[in-house]
């Protein structure tokens, strides 16, 4: 990552207690381009979750609702930030919460 930083800045903090069963992965990994997400939930749940991805001094880049059962769910992301610019070569974390689930993954972005 280069040049200053902008926008707001957040923290990942540590993954609430029953986080148990939720399962985060990107590929590929490393990525030039697109990233499929694919998360998998405890047996039996059915709910909304939240992919979020931040760049390696923890500003929040990306969100976006998915809908995720014991089968799993997917979103696709473009790497564009919330701005809708392309994001900057290097490390990136992406995480996954639903019903007090949590779960993330590091991804490399290279150009």
């Amino acid at each position: 990552l280069t040049g200053a930083l902008r926008g707001t800045v957040t923290a990942v903090g540590e993954p609430p207690a029953g986080s148990a069963g939720l399962r985060l992965s990107a590929a590929p990994n490393p990525a030039s381009g697109a990233i499929r997400f694919t998360s998998t939930a405890p047996i039996g749940f059915r709910g909304p979750g939240l992919l979020r991805i931040y760049d390696a001094s923890g500003r929040r880049g990306f969100e976006q609702g998915l809908h995720l059962t014991d089968w799993g769910g997917t979103v696709v992301w473009d790497g564009r930030d919330l701005a809708g610019k392309t994001v900057h070569a290097g490390m990136y974390l992406a995480t996954v919460e639903a019903d007090g689930h949590f779960a993330s993954t590091r991804m490399a972005i290279v150009r």
